[in-house]
Order: structure tokens, then sequence, then C-alpha cells
């Protein structure tokens, strides 16, 4: 379904995608997540984003 919209509204310069179990995103291209962070970074060292469909990352240290 997502491929189906990508493909038919390319030319909007949209980001689709699958947002968890139950939900498509669409946004303007660079608008993820992380849009937010360039107005609070300077303030907040750690951030957590969370959803329906979330991953344990490894260990990194």
């Amino acid at each position: 379904m997502v491929e189906v919209w990508r493909e038919k509204f390319a030319h909007l310069n949209l980001t689709y995608s699958i947002g968890g179990q139950i939900s498509f995103d669409f946004f303007p291209q660079g608008w993820d997540k992380t849009f937010c962070l360039q107005f609070v970074e300077k303030e907040f060292s750690e951030f957590h984003f969370f959803g329906d469909k979330t991953y344990k990352l490894p260990e990194l240290l």
C-alpha cells in the first residue's frame, strides 16, 4: 500500500513509511521524528522516541 502511494504521489516530495503495526506515515521529506531536534538539542542531551513498533538496540559501549 505504501509503495502505491509513493509512486502515485512522487511529485509531492513526501516520505511515505509504515508507522508501526497499525499506521502509515506521510510527511515532507526531512520532517521525520528527528526534525524537532533542531529546536531542543541545545537544551537537552538525551532524547527518547516511543511508538508501537520499537526495537532494543545492542549494547554499543
